[in-house]
């Protein structure tokens, strides 16, 4: 005798289920957002509105500082909305075939107005194989990890940022000379909310979690308290020509 469960019906009421509760945790979360959006907003249309003004006789220099900053609140709005939207969804569609060191170089390309005026170490040793992934929404998740490494340092940062293969995995390790992270806490990174900074909204290593689990990935974090943290990112490869070194 033989028994055939159909199990269809099974998964699609835990993908339901999993939707519904991330829709949930998401709508505990309007308020706070709705706070740190007003925020970096406010500040925009306050620069917008100088740079707008034909009465104000603002200096090349002053008048360069004003966008400049209008330009870093829109791209935090930017990069808060880009969170809710890949914590909502929750599943991305892997569309896009880059090989490692086009993975790198574009991670070099977003980090590169982040990382002005840190010591920061790039290191590509892998040149073999191709990556499917969503393109725009790893490498903004990768980046997530970046700023979080600035974020702790005091003063300027010393991170090392390395690109390497291990049989059919992808690594990429963000470690940096930080406060580091006290055990108790680094059990709990990641769960949504949580936050040690007080204007954080607590999404932003849940959602790069939420992007490596789409990619058939796994995120692993090390730490030790006043010498630094490492944060590694495994992603399954596919096969591929080998390209020219970085």
């Amino acid at each position: 005798m033989v028994l055939l469960n159909d199990l269809t019906e099974t998964r699609r009421l835990q993908d339901q289920l999993a939707r519904h509760e991330r829709l949930s945790s998401l709508g505990r979360m309007v308020a706070s957002l709705a706070h740190q959006i007003r925020t970096p907003l406010s500040a925009a249309m306050l620069y917008a509105s100088h740079l707008a003004d034909p009465e104000q006789d603002l200096g090349v220099e002053t008048r360069q500082r004003f966008a400049g900053t209008l330009k870093e609140r829109l791209h935090e709005l930017e990069h808060q909305v880009r969170d809710m939207l890949v914590f909502a969804r929750g599943e991305l569609p892997l569309s896009d075939r880059v090989t490692p060191k086009a993975l790198f170089q574009a991670l070099q390309q977003a980090a590169q107005a982040h990382v002005q005026g840190h010591a920061v170490r790039w290191q590509c040793d892998s040149h073999l194989g191709e990556l499917l992934c969503n393109r725009g929404t790893l490498v903004g998740a990768l980046l997530n990890l970046i700023e979080n490494a600035l974020q702790a340092s005091d003063g300027p940062a010393r991170l090392k940022v390395h690109l390497f293969r291990r049989e059919r995995s992808l690594h990429l390790c963000v470690s940096d000379a930080g406060i580091g992270i006290d055990a108790d806490l680094l059990g709990r990174l990641g769960e949504p909310f949580l936050t040690t900074k007080p204007t954080g909204t607590g999404l932003g290593l849940a959602v790069v979690k939420a992007v490596v689990r789409a990619h058939q990935g796994t995120l692993r974090l090390r730490s030790k308290v006043g010498r630094g943290t490492c944060v590694r990112v495994e992603l399954p490869l596919i096969d591929g020509h080998s390209v020219e070194g970085v």
